[in-house]
């Protein structure tokens, strides 16, 4: 798809704006409550789902969302992934903190976004502090926060949904954490049905560049998403390998079905 000039020269300042904004309110954050961490995390939490309710108004996208996350208690969410907007678009219907890797912290873009929205950062080409990975983000459960996940490890092209890693579900088997499937799915650029031909000006992979894309993105006029809340999935005494197999297959079965 071709970059809209007019819809981008409009866009952009905007987009901007909504990012220095944010940018104030979380440090800001991070400066008063520093010494608090679950205060900070509830007021940071709230900050993260306003960027994003703002981010996609500009973007012109519509969310649908069904079902919903329960109150009171931190769940261990997993979700398919496609593009840097997941987070975004999940944002509009969760209250969550995201597990990311150390390469999105090394962005110089996205990296310092993501620190501001206390994303926890984990390095997925080594175990070797897997052990402590796992008690940290065990931490934010512990707080009662959302803890979201994106198991495949990397975004694809919506083709099919890649197998997931199983390390990080012994977080919910340590805590005894509910988990929550998420099923993520982009319906509609512009009016036309998601197909090979459009998907690339949405869906982030590979070796695609940022800011290219991010100029697409910004052509955009509309876009449809739809987010599914799956049903609940207990730990129970499950293994992280048998947790991550259900969470998969029903992710899949609803994606696909």
């Amino acid at each position: 798809m071709a970059v809209h000039i007019g819809r981008l020269l409009y866009k952009l300042p905007l987009l901007l704006t909504i990012v220095a904004c944010y940018a104030l309110a979380a440090g800001l954050a991070h400066l008063l409550w520093h010494k608090h961490r679950q205060r900070r995390l509830r007021v940071v939490v709230a900050i993260n789902s306003f960027l994003g309710r703002s981010a996609l108004a500009l973007l012109g996208m519509e969310v649908q969302v069904e079902g919903s996350v329960p109150a009171g208690r931190g769940f261990f969410i997993v979700s398919n992934h496609m593009s840097y907007i997941d987070p975004l678009v999940l944002f509009n219907a969760l209250s969550a903190v995201f597990v990311t890797s150390v390469e999105v912290r090394e962005n110089k873009t996205l990296g310092p976004l993501c620190r501001l929205s206390e994303c926890y950062f984990v390095e997925r080409r080594s175990k070797f502090n897997i052990k402590q990975e796992i008690a940290d983000i065990g931490a934010y459960l512990q707080l009662g926060c959302n803890v979201v996940l994106f198991p495949e490890g990397t975004s694809t092209n919506g083709e099919r949904i890649l197998r997931f890693k199983t390390a990080f579900f012994q977080v919910a088997v340590n805590e005894k954490a509910t988990i929550l499937p998420v099923c993520l799915q982009y319906l509609q650029i512009d009016g036309e049905d998601i197909t090979p031909a459009n998907r690339d000006a949405l869906y982030w992979y590979g070796n695609m560049g940022f800011f290219k894309h991010l100029t697409l993105i910004l052509s955009l006029r509309k876009v449809r998403a739809r987010i599914t809340i799956l049903p609940e999935l207990p730990a129970d005494d499950r293994d992280k390998n048998t947790l991550a197999a259900i969470a998969q297959q029903r992710i899949e079965g609803f994606y696909f079905g």
